[in-house]
């Protein structure tokens, strides 16, 4: 058995240096709005790492007994391998979590730092969060994860308050958020069984104020 592990050693410490590397870049990318509007991305994200990184011990097990049977017995060729593979194995969660990180925090790391300054816990159900005076592109950070409706390029000062129940589907979501004269905005009052949504429009000196309501009960 000892001599066994001996001989595995290299191959798992290859295959633990990999789950570290990606371990650290997938803390990186979750930033506070990431884990604020999916708040169990690291874990199931970090069962990701541990499928990858069984998969390429696997592919480096069968690489192994590949040189055994070729008689190649060089350290090197050994280490290189394994990494090679483990590396090609991990690719695609390197490739996402690279564009994750470029996207996250070096073109908009600012802009997300400044959103998640604004964003409050609020619940009358179970769970819930709140934020006013957004632009569009932080509002736009929000949707990316939440599905959230989308408003015209123009909003601005947009204000939200959303609650879920979490285990029931209820759930209601309020904006409110002002754009130009010039805009058009529909308005309606909608119900079907359970659902329902709304949008009314109020007009301020130079702007429109919308207030959109979605509530499912």
């Amino acid at each position: 058995m000892r001599n066994i592990l001996g001989k595995s050693a290299k191959y798992l410490i290859v295959s633990l240096v990999n789950l570290a590397v990606l371990t650290i870049l997938l803390a990186l990318w979750t930033d506070d709005v990431e884990l604020t509007f999916n708040p169990f991305v690291r874990p199931l994200e970090f069962l990701k790492i541990l499928v990858f990184g069984f998969l390429s011990l696997i592919a480096v097990r069968l690489y192994s007994f590949y040189l055994r049977k070729k008689g190649i017995t060089a350290l090197s060729t050994k280490i290189k391998g394994a990494v090679v593979l483990t590396i090609f194995i991990s690719s695609y969660l390197y490739i996402v979590y690279a564009q994750r990180i470029v996207s996250n925090v070096i073109i908009k790391g600012a802009l997300r730092e400044q959103l998640a300054g604004k964003i409050k816990h609020w619940a009358g159900l179970a769970n819930g969060t709140q934020a006013a005076g957004l632009t569009i592109m932080e509002y736009q950070t929000i949707v990316a994860l939440t599905g959230f409706p989308a408003l015209p390029p123009a909003a601005c000062n947009i204000e939200y308050r959303y609650q879920f129940d979490g285990f029931l589907p209820d759930y209601s979501l309020r904006l409110i958020y002002d754009v130009p004269l010039k805009t058009p905005i529909a308005t309606y009052d909608k119900k079907d069984g359970h659902y329902s949504n709304s949008q009314s429009v109020e007009v301020i000196g130079a702007i429109k104020r919308v207030t959109y309501g979605e509530i499912r009960y």
